[in-house]
């Protein structure tokens, strides 16, 4: 029992190292988890991250797939946990590959997502069985993508193809794989 970790107290990394040194005279510490400085930096200092934590929660997606968040759990070398970002099927396949791929994964992972959606984009819905997923890649399906890409707004659409292309240019274009590159240059 007990309170396992606490994930992003703060905001800055210097907050966190500033928190876990003045956790350090508890009798019990609390291990801190990092996410968003990890998601949201525009480099990683791997140094300040092992100052700052004892936990990494990572997601994917964010991170720019499944080798390049493994690849940062492996440079930074801390104990990791995986979370989805609200994901679909499909995200969640990747979420559960870096799972699966973390030799020491730590404690249960954040990724039964699956059932909060009241529709999914493939079939079956990717759910755990007895807390444990299986390490599948989900492929959308064409009938039920044609269903949810129907119920979106022409201006929905436009705002989030306009996104794409603005994030696009302001150099994520690096974090993404070669089929989206090539959809996004036509």
């Amino acid at each position: 029992g007990g309170l396992d970790y606490i994930e992003q107290p703060c905001s800055t990394i210097a907050e966190l190292i500033e928190l876990k040194n003045k956790m350090q005279s508890w009798t019990q510490p609390i291990q801190i988890a990092v996410d968003e400085s990890l998601r949201l930096a525009s480099s990683v200092d791997v140094d300040e991250i092992r100052s700052a934590a004892d936990i990494l929660v990572v997601k994917a997606i964010p991170l720019g797939g499944v080798q390049q968040a493994l690849d940062l759990v492996t440079e930074i070398g801390l104990p990791a946990v995986v979370s989805g970002s609200l994901d679909t099927s499909v995200g969640l396949s990747s979420g559960i590959a870096l799972a699966a791929s973390i030799p020491n994964i730590y404690g249960a992972c954040g990724l039964g997502t699956g059932t909060l959606f009241a529709e999914d984009l493939v079939t079956p819905t990717t759910l755990p069985t007895n807390g444990e997923l299986i390490v599948r890649r989900a492929s959308p399906d064409a009938h039920l993508l044609a269903t949810a890409a129907a119920k979106v707004s022409d201006s929905d659409r436009l705002w989030w193809q306009e996104r794409i292309v603005r994030a696009w240019q302001s150099g994520a274009n690096d974090l993404v794989s070669t089929s989206v590159k090539e959809a996004v240059e036509q």
